[in-house]
């Protein structure tokens, strides 16, 4: 897969230190029910005009399937999940040949090798899906999704939705990433509607292939977002 970067460098222009989080749009999802959002990463940026600070936030980009147990409801504000399982996978071309499943066992939690099984066919094109075993769901619950590795290696599950015994679900991940004020940390669960909603966002649509932005928080509180560069 490629080893393309998706950078976010970030300014605060305002007179104080800000805390700010980076997220996704949640992917397309088919099979599941409610969707869920998790920060990527959460950090504080000093006054660009006093301490001359710029924040890089980069994410490869590459997909991958996410999986995960939780023994408690999902809630705003807390980890999504503590066991998980994450597999690198390919998204289904337009021409819809190297369709990519992966097959989830509950226990012990995994995602096997991406392949192409009968049950896989007929995935929408920029999807890929995760085949959901039979399991107990009076006893376990477990969440699937879109995971996104950040440049340093570590892999986010970005946005998920609740998996059924002996189903699927397909994701069609989405390329458009966010920053907005606040201090939700890397893998805890927060509100997408409310977070990407006004002004008080900035955003970086890397749909179109984009892939380096420039994000100003401003004096009067407002995010402005200008690319940078589209590669060749």
């Amino acid at each position: 897969m490629s080893d393309t970067l998706i950078t976010i460098t970030l300014v605060n222009s305002s007179s104080t230190p800000k805390d700010f989080y980076f997220f996704q749009e949640p992917a397309k999802y088919t099979g599941g029910a409610e969707v869920y959002s998790n920060s990527l990463l959460h950090c504080e940026v000093s006054p660009l005009i006093s301490q001359g600070t710029r924040y890089q936030f980069q994410l490869k980009l590459k997909h991958h399937a996410g999986v995960q147990s939780l023994k408690n409801p999902v809630m705003v504000g807390q980890p999504s999940g503590y066991y998980s399982a994450i597999q690198e996978i390919g998204l289904t071309p337009a021409d819809g040949t190297n369709t990519s499943a992966t097959i989830m066992s509950a226990r012990p939690l995994g995602l096997s090798i991406p392949a192409v099984p009968d049950a896989s066919q007929n995935v929408q094109t920029g999807a890929f899906r995760i085949i959901v075993p039979e399991y107990d769901s009076s006893l376990e619950t477990y969440y699937g999704g879109s995971a996104v590795e950040l440049s340093d290696g570590t892999i986010v599950l970005s946005n998920f939705s609740t998996l059924t015994p002996n189903s699927y679900l397909d994701c069609q991940p989405v390329l458009t990433f966010y920053v907005a004020i606040g201090s939700y940390e890397s893998g805890q669960v927060m509100n997408f509607t409310a977070s990407s909603s006004g002004n008080s966002v900035g955003v970086c649509d890397a749909t179109g292939g984009d892939t380096d932005f420039y994000v100003e928080y401003t004096s009067s509180g407002n995010f402005v977002t200008t690319i940078k560069r589209r590669p060749n």
